[in-house]
């Protein structure tokens, strides 16, 4: 009885790895289905800076018995120097320099194309400082929850309210923080 589990579970497998093929990184299906998923990305961020991608570094896709097919996506993107509330096209930021210590995400996503109609359905990211090429002296970012780092900020901003006349500023967050 075991070995007969054991067979249907590989000959499952063999269908499934059958139906899954990889994609070349350069081709159209995989830079439309990256482009899709850097927006949709950039759509999920309520707070820091827009990204723009960098590479993609895998794209494998898997048909469905129901003719449709699951694109599994893995992207490299960089940060840019817009905020997500700056309405500026994503097109017209550009990438943050190293040397401004910039911010990699390494992403996975699972799209969907459903006659011929790409959609996100699921995706994973994780951010980190980028630390390669930083030159000595440079900046290098803070956690954001950085003690000293907000004593200054909101010391900051009260000296801002304080010279000005009718007119107060609050803050609505804090975005980056470094030290050099």
């Amino acid at each position: 009885m075991n070995l007969l589990s054991v067979s249907v579970v590989l000959v499952l497998l063999a269908g499934t790895w059958a139906q899954m093929r990889v994609l070349p990184c350069d081709s159209a299906e995989a830079e439309e289905a990256a482009l899709l998923a850097q927006d949709y990305l950039n759509g999920q961020h309520a707070h820091g800076y827009k990204y723009a991608l960098n590479r993609i570094e895998d794209i494998k896709v898997m048909a469905t018995p129901d003719g449709n097919s699951t694109l599994m996506l893995e992207v490299d993107l960089l940060e840019t120097d817009c905020h997500v509330l700056d309405p500026t096209p994503l097109a017209n930021c550009s990438v943050r320099p190293k040397a401004l210590t910039s911010v990699e995400g390494d992403c996975d996503v699972v799209l969907r194309k459903v006659g011929g109609a790409l959609t996100v359905t699921a995706f994973k990211c994780k951010t980190e400082e980028s630390t390669e090429d930083l030159c000595l002296g440079c900046p290098s970012l803070l956690p954001l929850n950085d003690t000293a780092a907000l004593n200054f900020v909101h010391a900051s901003l009260m000296s801002v309210n304080n010279r000005t006349e009718n007119i107060s500023y609050s803050l609505l967050e804090v975005g980056r923080v470094s030290a050099q």
